[in-house]
């Protein structure tokens, strides 16, 4: 009696594991066969102020002034080409994909 239940166990049991593995090798086909997308965000933090330990008003202004400036200069053409050579898509500025809402962020697919 206990040889014929351990027979059953193990045919369902070679059942289940082939299932998982045709489960986990489709799976790694799958994605093996999609491009990969790459995100990235940051965070630009700027403390400028003139008495350490000592925030002021005018260090506030300041450091706002320097964020908007260091906005900009981030997205400026040189500083995009330079992440476009190191990254290697797109292939120019012009077809960077932005998105909306005054951002600039972008998805690269890369193989």
């Amino acid at each position: 009696m206990e040889a014929a239940r351990l027979l059953a166990i193990l045919r369902r049991g070679w059942l289940l594991l082939l299932g998982i593995a045709l489960g986990g090798g489709g799976s790694y086909a799958v994605s093996k066969a999609m491009a990969p997308i790459y995100r990235a965000s940051t965070t630009l933090l700027i403390n400028q102020t003139q008495t350490p330990g000592v925030i002021a008003y005018n260090d506030i202004l300041t450091s706002e002034r320097f964020t908007k400036t260091y906005r900009e200069l981030v997205t400026k053409r040189p500083v995009l080409e330079e992440v476009i050579s190191l990254v290697g898509q797109p292939k120019d500025v012009e077809t960077l994909p932005w998105t909306s809402g005054g951002t600039r962020n972008w998805c690269f697919g890369l193989r």
